[in-house]
């Protein structure tokens, strides 16, 4: 090896060494030291579980590709339920990524807005959300039948004269591409337009996976409005937004369901193509906490309906890896510890070794059986006993970051 290629090796070591020691100082230590003596997390307990390589090669092959080359977005997609629908916990392991000087942030990635769905809260660092006109909800929780995809969920307005209108957080303002999700084939679906600086934007492309793509030139806010060029165009159907900037870095998008179960992932009909369209290098999946949270849970059905969410995210995108979070602890109606929990959790860890996926087992880190009381007592649980607060899920981003972090060193050391 020549000097040049020697020094700029030992270069790059020591900076990737001291940005990924500053990053787990910065974020999963200085929030668990302070709340140490009061939750029972386990630390040994915090990591990625996997069987063999090929779990995590094309995820680990895209993270080393970015830090060396900077010429790549690292794409990740984060399905749930309510702990992911609001954002906290993707957001702290969004912010943490892009944050890291060594890979970078290219921009918010997907979103929808729940209130356009009638489906509660909008995930965070979407402010000044509001909209215009009348728009139904349509929930795969609740329906059959719903034209919905990753979001799980879908808004549709009848009135041409509908808009909606979001802005961004201070991090993503200098992002120019967005990219509108709806149903691009079908002709009885109104044009989509783009307010920003003062005058509308048209798509400069609409593509056939069912997004039409924006380049504008002024920072948000933004608003969606419709244009109806033909009689025989009637509705506009919204399966949700992507916020990108042209930066190489992490893309990190999250879509999650307020009382999503594996079941209602499986009557999304847009899922395969949408999960396709963004080509993710990592899917991680957080489900599990509705399904075991009933008198009677199936877990043999629960397991079943997994694989075939799996084998559905393989068909999109055959080259990805796939992470499983199990559920957290929780109790029925803030009384009783739910013993389901448990066995969903095995379930999950036999269908990662069986499907060779990657598996965080949050329910472990977080303390086990009766934990959540704990969490409750020290501010960072809600008191219904089944979701956390915000400090909560910031902690359980960090933590998943301090995961994924050493789940790269120790396959950078393999090498």
């Amino acid at each position: 090896m020549s000097f040049t290629k020697w020094h700029r090796s030992l270069v790059f070591s020591l900076l990737l060494v001291s940005s990924m020691l500053y990053c787990r100082q910065q974020a999963p230590f200085a929030l668990q030291a302070s709340y140490s003596s009061r939750v029972p997390i386990d630390s040994n307990a915090n990591v990625i579980i996997y069987d063999t390589s090929h779990a995590y090669k094309h995820f680990l092959q895209a993270f080393d590709s970015l830090i060396k080359h900077r010429s790549r977005s690292l794409r990740i997609l984060h399905l749930g339920d309510s702990h992911i629908q609001a954002d906290f916990f993707p957001h702290k392991l969004r912010q943490l990524l892009q944050q890291n000087p060594l890979l970078g942030n290219a921009g918010r990635g997907y979103f929808f807005p729940a209130r356009l769905a009638g489906a509660g809260a909008d995930p965070l660092n979407i402010p000044g959300q509001y909209y215009f006109g009348s728009w139904h909800g349509c929930r795969s929780i609740l329906s059959d039948s719903c034209s919905c995809g990753i979001a799980g969920m879908s808004a549709l307005t009848f009135q041409p004269t509908a808009t909606y209108t979001f802005n961004l957080d201070s991090m993503y303002t200098s992002c120019r591409r967005i990219k509108i999700y709806y149903d691009t084939q079908n002709n009885s679906s109104y044009y989509p337009v783009l307010w920003a600086g003062m005058r509308w934007h048209l798509p400069r492309r609409i593509h056939r996976q069912g997004y039409a793509e924006f380049l504008v030139d002024a920072p948000p806010p933004y608003t969606l409005g419709f244009q109806r060029l033909q009689l025989t165009q009637r509705f506009f159907r919204l399966q949700g937004i992507i916020v990108e900037n042209n930066n190489s870095g992490v893309l990190y998008h999250s879509a999650g369901l307020n009382g999503a179960t594996v079941a209602s992932y499986l009557r999304c009909p847009e899922l395969i193509e949408q999960i396709a369209a963004l080509a993710p290098d990592l899917v991680i999946v957080s489900l599990g906490t509705n399904d075991a949270y009933r008198q009677k849970f199936n877990d043999r059905q629960f397991k079943e309906d997994y694989r075939e969410l799996v084998r559905r995210i393989r068909k999109a995108a055959p080259s990805c890896n796939i992470l499983l979070t199990t559920p957290g602890d929780c109790y029925f109606q803030r009384q009783y510890a739910n013993p389901h929990i448990a066995t969903a959790v095995q379930r999950l860890k036999e269908l990662a070794q069986e499907e060779d996926l990657l598996l965080w087992d949050w329910f472990a880190v977080m303390g086990g059986s009766g934990s959540i009381v704990a969490w409750k007592n020290a501010g960072l649980a809600n008191p219904d006993l089944v979701h956390l607060l915000l400090p909560g899920y910031e902690l359980q981003g960090a933590l998943l970051y301090d995961a994924l972090i050493q789940l790269y060193k120790q396959y950078k050391s393999s090498l």
